[in-house]
């Protein structure tokens, strides 16, 4: 019998799982080890070590509190604004295209977010939250480079928890659900093709998709869970009380 440790803020404990290993940690990076700042009119791509090693110029519009980088490993990144739009630069600063993610609902919608692969080879745009009368739904998409957006996720009634992007890039989770109902995951590859959905009986906070992308790590607020992406068997779980969990991730080591 192998253990994993539960790392929280403030608290940790261990616990068992049968004959696998599973770390869960502050971390709660969704691209890469990169990290992107505004300086004045120049976005700065850096280094851990704060070694820039990409910059480009950016004309900000003023406060804008859905201002985001996601900077990718090859050293290109994405510029989140103005709350549904999107900007892709190249590793050498230069505009690659703008991206509109507005749902156009009259009734509103919540900040959009991005996940990704570390190298972009995936990206995921989505809407976790459109209003539709008294109606909570969400809708995601696959972006490209070339204006080649694909829309692979609509759920009427339904807000978006989380999306992850494997590490490979070939495989993508969705986390979706309601209120008074179970949670949903639903794992697709990177062209949209469909491949499982997995019930999860909590509020879906956080997922990740281990290596290839063969492994899915599902966490709530007192539950963490592991399962076979291809059989949807659940490898193990484990219950929990007390901590902060922000980030879970499987090892088969």
């Amino acid at each position: 019998m192998k253990t994993f440790l539960l790392f929280f803020v403030s608290l940790f404990f261990s616990a068992s799982l049968l004959s696998q290993s599973l770390s869960i940690n502050e971390s709660a990076s969704n691209t890469s080890y990169l990290s992107g700042d505004l300086n004045s009119e120049t976005i700065e791509i850096k280094e851990p070590n704060g070694k820039i090693i990409n910059k480009g110029a950016y004309k900000s519009m003023g406060a804008d509190p859905s201002f985001k980088i996601y900077p990718l490993q090859n050293g290109a990144y994405i510029v989140r604004e103005n709350i549904a739009n999107f900007v892709m630069y190249d590793s050498f600063g230069s505009v690659i295209r703008p991206i509109s993610n507005s749902s156009n609902s009259a009734d509103g919608e919540k900040i959009s977010e991005l996940a990704s692969d570390p190298m972009g080879k995936t990206i995921v745009i989505y809407n976790p939250q459109v209003r539709n009368g008294d109606k909570r739904g969400s809708r995601a998409k696959i972006v490209g480079l070339e204006n080649s957006d694909m829309d692979v996720f609509y759920r009427e009634d339904q807000e978006i928890r989380a999306v992850r992007v494997s590490e490979s890039g070939e495989f993508i989770a969705v986390a979706s659900g309601k209120e008074g109902s179970d949670d949903e995951i639903t794992i697709m590859d990177r062209y949209g093709n469909e491949i499982r959905k997995i019930p999860f009986d909590r509020e879906v906070k956080g997922l990740n998709l281990y290596g290839s992308g063969s492994t899915l790590t599902v966490f709530s607020e007192g539950r963490v869970a592991v399962f076979n992406v291809l059989t949807g068997e659940r490898i193990g779980s484990s219950s929990f009380r007390g901590g902060t969990l922000q980030f879970a991730n499987y090892s088969a080591s």
